[in-house]
Formats: structure tokens, sequence, C-alpha cells
């Protein structure tokens, strides 16, 4: 079974380029923003392995999805890597 990363970004071209660099090692979830990621965390946080976030995205920036990951104790199971 192999790692899951999750890669949130509002531009596709970014989250294509991640997932064609990190297809190879990882299961790669691509979301496009925020809000889904918050939907996505909270469904299947336990499954994944690392985030890679953007910041600047909107509606729900990036801060704010690293406020719900550490309002729900989820950064020390989730190493976020911020692009």
């Amino acid at each position: 079974m192999r790692n899951k990363v999750m890669v949130v970004d509002d531009m596709p071209i970014n989250c294509d380029i991640l997932e064609e660099i990190l297809e190879d090692e990882y299961d790669v979830i691509t979301v496009g923003g925020g809000k889904l990621a918050l939907e996505v965390l909270t469904e299947r946080h336990e499954e994944i392995s690392a985030l890679l976030l953007d910041l600047m995205m909107p509606e729900v920036d990036g801060f704010a999805v690293l406020e719900f990951m550490k309002n729900h104790g989820w950064m020390d199971k989730v190493p976020v890597i911020i692009i």
C-alpha cells in the first residue's frame, strides 16, 4: 500500500505538475481549494501521509486549513509542506 499525499492549490496547473512529479511514488489526491480540502481532511485525514498546501487561495486560504488542522489535533499526524 502506497502513502497518500494531498495537494491543495487553486491553480490546476500546479496540481497537475505536482501530481506528475509525485505519482510514481505516492497516491496523489489533488484538491482545488481550501474549502474542499477541509472536507477531504475531515473524511480522510487518517490516510493522508503529507499535505502540500498553497497559502494564497480564494474563499478558504491555506492559513484557515492550518488552523482547522490545529483545532482537530491533526498537525502532529499530517506533515504540511507549504507550496
